[in-house]
């Protein structure tokens, strides 16, 4: 049975209707005159539509059409940098002349300037990230992307396409070791309105860019990136609590058990897939597993110089005897430092910190 309060859908090509999907998935959300932003998927790069590896450029014109029966103001077609540069990649892949089909439609690259920090919270793993501004005059998010076997996450598609918020592919490379709690402290900011996961055509063996592609001839619709990706998941016979980015989200939402009574009701596919080699998946994850080992060592290493910096600056009685901060408060900057994920340069606040404490010392 399906539970009313888990919205999804899954048709055939044929059977999609974009205008009855909006009705379903924005009812009562105002979106005349609103600013919408469909994240694309174009990781993979310069490939066909019959290849599975990139966002359907067909589809999302569809989409976008249907949208523009309720008159928003604007739609925005987002992807950040990869392998290609971004304008490229929108040119060659067919997405620039959207923009001359929908006066209303414009595209983004979410790394060009102006970017914005988010601090985050004390529940979140990353600090001082930086996100593209003009997403924060965004009214409802779209995620459009297309199901992938991948050879270090064991599927991608629209949970992980929430991670390529991040600009630049520099970025996303350091950073994709922490890819399983980073998109979902992403998906807590940009939360999708909807999430269409393209399973017409996937790739298969040694995906996200080198597969093959294989027919399903599938797409699904929801409103939580996380439900969607699951039922892809089980479509291709895969059980989600073994791909880490969806495992880690599902536990920290604590919605395993909700997903896994749902996939009862979801049907695999016959069709024959070759899955991702098991030597090969492991090596990627114990190489994100050392790289993240790296960086909490780099950080305590930084972390021990501030100690040392502190010591000698401000003396060890005041650390000691708690004039300088209280000792829970050195407890939290330490587990700060060492266990948060943050731009490089960003650990040099502490350093200021130290030295303006030393300063305004000296001047009393």
């Amino acid at each position: 049975m399906k539970d009313p309060k888990i919205k999804y859908d899954i048709f055939s090509p044929e059977e999609l209707d974009f205008e009855k999907i909006i009705e379903k998935y924005f009812f009562r959300l105002p979106i005349e005159d609103s600013v919408i932003l469909i994240k694309l998927d174009l990781f993979s790069g310069l490939k066909s539509l019959q290849s599975g590896a990139t966002a359907n450029v067909n589809l999302v014109s569809d989409l976008i059409g249907a949208l523009n029966k309720k008159f928003p103001k604007k739609i925005i077609l987002a992807e950040s940098g990869n392998k290609e540069n971004v304008d490229f990649l929108f040119r060659e892949t067919g997405f620039e002349e959207l923009t001359n089909e929908h006066k209303n439609v414009e595209l983004l690259d979410l790394g060009k300037q102006p970017l914005i920090s988010f601090l985050g919270t004390e529940k979140n793993k990353f600090r001082n990230l930086e996100f593209s501004e003009k997403l924060l005059f965004v009214d409802y998010f779209i995620d459009f992307s297309s199901l992938k076997l991948n050879i270090a996450e064991k599927i991608s598609g629209c949970w992980l396409n929430q991670f390529n918020f991040l600009p630049g592919a520099d970025q996303k490379t350091q950073l994709q070791p922490f890819s399983a709690s980073l998109t979902l402290d992403i998906f807590k900011l940009f939360k999708p309105d909807l999430c269409i996961l393209d399973a017409n055509i996937i790739i298969g063996s040694m995906g996200p860019v080198e597969g093959f592609p294989i027919k399903m001839g599938k797409i699904i619709v929801g409103d939580n990136p996380l439900v969607v990706d699951a039922i892809g998941s089980k479509l291709i016979r895969i059980d989600y609590l073994k791909i880490p980015a969806i495992k880690y989200a599902a536990k920290k939402m604590r919605s395993a058990r909700k997903i896994s009574r749902l996939m009862e009701n979801i049907k695999s596919s016959d069709i024959a897939i070759q899955n991702i080699s098991a030597l090969h998946f492991r090596i990627f994850r114990t190489s994100f597993f050392i790289s993240r080992l790296a960086y909490y060592i780099n950080n305590l290493a930084y972390f021990l110089f501030l100690g040392g910096l502190a010591l000698i600056s401000i003396g060890g009685k005041d650390l000691v005897t708690g004039k300088w901060m209280s000792l829970n408060n050195y407890y939290k900057i330490a587990k700060e430092i060492i266990t948060k994920v943050s731009k490089p340069d960003n650990l040099l606040n502490w350093k200021i910190a130290i030295n303006k404490h030393v300063k305004e010392k000296t001047l009393s």
